[in-house]
């Protein structure tokens, strides 16, 4: 499906996750954001995508920024990794960064709807997050899946079980199909709206 699609029903399931929780509204909109970055994520793997090139940014600022810390820490004597190890939560969440972007910069070198698109990915992405911002984390993992689910029912398929080559596919319609990506976008943003208002009303 197209990268709006992905991206507006990843973020519909993961509201509409928080919702059916009960979470607070403040996590609801933590579940939307988390479940528009899963559905978006898997796309990195796509040299079209938008998705891709802000991976690649993403990566190498962050690689600039570990150089820097260590010339800090090795020239000036700025103790950068002593204060990250006193502040657990603090390495915790840096952790997670460092592997969620490790996960990212492989699946970018990896062929479109391969293991970007596979359960594996879904399980490690989702264990970053979780060392990041766990009250987002299944929200994430809901708009990840919901990517996987809508790119099974192209006619393209995906290697939901990779490293396995085989492709799963419904062969429903074509990803680039308006009036299927139309539906799914408009009808998700209803479906999320509508239950976030009722949550709001307690109806």
């Amino acid at each position: 499906m197209l990268r709006k699609t992905h991206i507006t029903v990843g973020a519909a399931a993961g509201g509409l996750y928080a919702v059916a929780t009960g979470e607070p509204l403040l996590l609801v909109a933590a579940g939307i954001c988390g479940g528009a970055l899963g559905g978006a994520i898997s796309d990195v793997d796509s040299d079209s995508s938008p998705t891709h090139g802000l991976a690649v940014k993403a990566v190498s600022a962050g690689m600039v920024l570990a150089a820097a810390a260590a010339v800090l820490e090795q020239r000036y004597g700025v103790t950068i990794s002593g204060y990250l190890k006193s502040q657990d939560r603090l390495l915790e969440i840096l952790l997670g960064v460092i592997l969620f972007s490790a996960i990212c910069l492989y699946g970018i070198n990896t062929p479109h709807r391969s293991f970007m698109h596979s359960f594996v990915a879904c399980i490690l992405l989702r264990c970053t997050v979780q060392l990041i911002l766990p009250s987002a984390a299944m929200a994430f993992t809901v708009g990840f899946l919901s990517h996987l689910a809508l790119d099974v029912i192209t006619k393209q398929g995906i290697q939901l079980l990779w490293p396995m080559d085989k492709r799963f596919r419904l062969g429903l319609c074509k990803a680039g199909n308006s009036a299927v990506n139309g539906f799914l976008c408009y009808g998700s943003i209803l479906v999320a709206v509508g239950c976030i208002a009722a949550r709001i009303l307690k109806l």
